[in-house]
């Protein structure tokens, strides 16, 4: 895929397993954008319960591999290996 839009799970454990089986669909060049990288639940102060957590620790694995290019409320990156 040349594009993948990654909006469901508010759950950190979620949303890095959304974008570990992304990564492997995604073409090189690629965009991934992930929505509500800016969220956090107001009732819970887990770190499993915001999304931001998951999909930092995701770029922390594929530091190298993606560039980004948006961040804010979503988070854009293009894949580079």
């Amino acid at each position: 895929y040349d594009f993948i839009y990654i909006d469901g799970s508010h759950r950190s454990d979620d949303v890095f397993i959304d974008a570990y089986w992304a990564d492997k669909l995604l073409n090189v060049n690629g965009i991934m954008i992930f929505d509500d990288f800016g969220w956090t639940n107001p009732d819970s102060e887990l770190l499993i319960d915001s999304p931001g957590f998951g999909i930092g620790e995701f770029l922390t694995i594929h530091t190298h591999d993606y560039n980004i290019f948006l961040r804010g409320y979503q988070l854009g990156i293009q894949k580079t290996k």
